[in-house]
């Protein structure tokens, strides 16, 4: 079981190699590789996501399906949860992908 610490010290992992090149990384875990495309994939908002970075085979697949998905426009309409429908446009964005 995964207690609170080690949950913290796993996020910290994450936080502190994921911008660090996969070769310079101590231990590329399924996490952290994860948070890498999750991280790659974000980039596609400024048209600069390079396929050959993805690391696992959703991150490819979603790629390939974000050109047509509804999360481009609510990516647009900005992140402030405060932005009047920005949460209800979001919910049905991803239920629209899935």
């Amino acid at each position: 079981m995964l207690t609170a610490l080690g949950a913290a010290e796993q996020v910290a992992y994450v936080c502190r190699w994921h911008v660090t090149p996969d070769c310079s990384v101590p231990d590329m875990t399924p996490k952290l590789r994860v948070f890498k495309d999750a991280d790659a994939l974000d980039r596609w908002c400024i048209g600069d996501v390079d396929p050959s970075f993805l690391r696992t085979g959703s991150a490819h697949r979603l790629r390939q399906r974000l050109p047509k998905s509804k999360l481009i426009i609510v990516e647009e309409a900005g992140h402030s949860e405060t932005e009047r429908g920005i949460t209800r446009a979001l919910v049905e964005a991803v239920a629209a992908f899935e």
